[in-house]
């Protein structure tokens, strides 16, 4: 390993993790943030939650161009800047509207480093070193990942909105050092037949809606985890509301939004039968 990858693993260990630790210390006072300092809903919480899957996943294609044809370390710079920006916004400005729009920035800025991450540190320093780089970017990031709960557990005793704005400073603090000191030598763009396009998305989710009605089992199973999984995350979401807050919890609205989530999760898992339950 020459001087240029060895720099690239120390940088690819470096992001992985400082990302896992802002984004651990930001994360674990959002929830209590929303809740007594915003004073969101049960609703709205799940609207919020709703608007950052439905920005990324909108916004997977087009932001994939940038890490495509461009250039894999742009597309990890503009999408550091992006969610920094975003856990500013939502600390600094304690209003529904704010963390809504937020979240759709940091929904925007995730898309940029998804997958651009991975694929740069494999052209720079080659998919067999990659392999090895991976699993201990996954050490590091668990080590940072609990860190990040220490520490933003710390922070936000002092004040709860603390930890969220420390994190996107240190965010957009990261993404200058990265510009600084992240190379990017093995680089190729790809050519238009290789990219993403949304035909492609859209073949994956029609082939997927085949399959489960070909395979009774693929449905109940499918059924039976979106059911569950929106099950959980509204009562979850209501159980904290009426810790957190004087009033009731609305129990109308949290059931019409897991109806809306356990719907999306269905059709989310209708698009990717193919690839994770081909088998069955």
């Amino acid at each position: 390993m020459n001087s240029e990858e060895r720099r690239a693993w120390r940088v690819w260990l470096l992001l992985s993790g400082g990302r896992s630790l802002l984004f651990s210390m930001a994360f674990t006072a959002s929830m209590i943030y929303r809740i007594t300092v915003v004073g969101m809903s049960p609703l709205e919480l799940v609207l919020v939650g709703t608007a950052m899957e439905l920005a990324a996943f909108v916004f997977e294609i087009p932001t994939g161009v940038v890490a495509d044809v461009y250039s894999r370390r742009l597309s990890i710079l503009i999408g550091s800047v992006t969610i920094g920006l975003a856990f500013l916004l939502e600390g600094l400005v304690p209003l529904f509207g704010a963390v809504l729009l937020s979240q759709v920035i940091w929904g925007l800025g995730y898309t940029f480093t998804s997958g651009a991450s991975e694929a740069w540190i494999s052209d720079e320093i080659g998919e067999e070193a990659a392999a090895q780089a991976f699993v201990r970017g996954a050490q590091l990031g668990t080590v940072g990942g609990l860190l990040g709960i220490v520490v933003g557990i710390a922070l936000a005793s002092v004040q709860l909105n603390l930890p969220i704005v420390l994190g996107g400073a240190l965010m957009i603090a990261l993404a200058a050092l990265l510009a600084l000191w992240m190379p990017e030598r093995g680089f190729k763009p790809l050519q238009r037949e290789e990219r993403s396009s949304w035909s492609a998305m859209a073949t994956t989710l029609r082939a997927g809606i085949a399959l489960l009605r070909q395979r009774p089992v693929l449905r109940s199973f499918c059924w039976w985890n979106s059911s569950a999984a929106s099950t959980v995350k509204a009562s979850t979401v209501c159980g904290r509301s009426t810790s957190s807050r004087a009033s009731p919890c609305q129990p109308c609205a949290a059931s019409s939004c897991s109806q809306w989530c356990g719907s999306a999760s269905l059709i989310w898992g209708a698009g990717s039968a193919p690839s994770g339950l081909r088998n069955y």
